[in-house]
C-alpha cells in the first residue's frame, strides 16, 4: 500500500507541476503596446542653418512597416506637417523612419504621430533645440542705388561680392579652429 500512496503522490506532482492554473497563463492574444520612440537633436548635432539633417523614429513591439507616422515641425516659428512616410526593419528588426529636416536659425521643435490600425494614435515625446547664440543676418543694410546701371552698379556688386567672400573665409577659419579644439579636448 505505500508503494501505491508513493505512486499516486509522485503522479500528483508531476501533474501538479506540469499544469498550470488557469488564471495564471497569460492569454494568447495579448500583444504589449506599440511604443514610440524618436531620435533627439542635440546643438552638438545641429548642423549650420538651411542645412539638411535626418532625424530616426522607431517603433517598438511590433514588426508592421506598414503603419503610417507624421513627423510636425516648427522650424523658426514655420509650421511644417511631413507627410507619411514608409519604415524599413533596422539591424534590431524594428520598423524605422527616416525624417530629412533642415536647420533652424534659431529654433527647431517636432514631434512625431503614428496612426494605429484601429482609428487611435500615439505620440512621441515633443523635442525642442534652442541655438544659445543666433547669427545675426540682416539683408536691409544692403543697398544699391536704383539709379547705377551697368558698369557702376556691376562694380557695386563686385564689391558686396568681395565682401562676402572675406566673411565666409572668416567663418571658415572659425570652423577649423573650433574643429582643431575639438579633437585636442578628444585627446
Amino acid at each position: 500500500m505505500t508503494a501505491s500512496l508513493y505512486r499516486v503522490a509522485f503522479c500528483f506532482l508531476i501533474v501538479g507541476w506540469v499544469v498550470i492554473p488557469a488564471h495564471a497563463q497569460a492569454p494568447k492574444d495579448f500583444d504589449p503596446p506599440v511604443e514610440l520612440f524618436a531620435d533627439q537633436v542635440g546643438l552638438q548635432n545641429l548642423p549650420m542653418p538651411g542645412a539638411p539633417f535626418t532625424v530616426k523614429a522607431r517603433l517598438s513591439n511590433t514588426k508592421d512597416t506598414e503603419r503610417r507616422l507624421r513627423a510636425f515641425v516648427v522650424r523658426d516659428g514655420r509650421v511644417t506637417d511631413v507627410s507619411p512616410m514608409k519604415a524599413y526593419l533596422d539591424e534590431y528588426d524594428q520598423p524605422t523612419y527616416e525624417i530629412q529636416m533642415y536647420a533652424p536659425l534659431a529654433e527647431l521643435s517636432y514631434q512625431f504621430v503614428l496612426y494605429n490600425p484601429d482609428g487611435s494614435f500615439s505620440t512621441s515625446q515633443r523635442f525642442s533645440v534652442r541655438r544659445p547664440c543666433i547669427p545675426f543676418i540682416d539683408i536691409t543694410k544692403v543697398k544699391l542705388e536704383p539709379k547705377n546701371q551697368g558698369e557702376a552698379r556691376l562694380e557695386g556688386l563686385i564689391k558686396l561680392s568681395r565682401g562676402l567672400e572675406r566673411e565666409i573665409a572668416a567663418y571658415d577659419v572659425a570652423v577649423k579652429v573650433l574643429e582643431d579644439l575639438t579633437e585636442r579636448l578628444k585627446q
